[in-house]
């Protein structure tokens, strides 16, 4: 059994958009959601405070 899960809330009469929450072992994350992308291992273009007051749930980061 998976121990991710997706929860959905809401769904659009007039698109396919939908809105839900995403169930992890580390916590919930809310769809849909801005996914900061950090590459080389650090976020581009936004500092500790920004990040807070966005409420970032979700960032990919690449390292190599």
């Amino acid at each position: 059994m998976s121990s991710f899960k997706f929860e959905l809330l809401h769904t659009s009469t007039k698109s396919r958009a939908r809105v839900g929450r995403i169930h992890t072992p580390h916590g919930i994350i809310n769809t849909p959601n801005f996914v900061a992308v950090g590459t080389n291992g650090t976020l581009k273009a936004l500092d500790n405070q920004m990040v807070n007051e966005i409420g970032l749930q979700l960032m990919f980061c690449n390292a190599y």
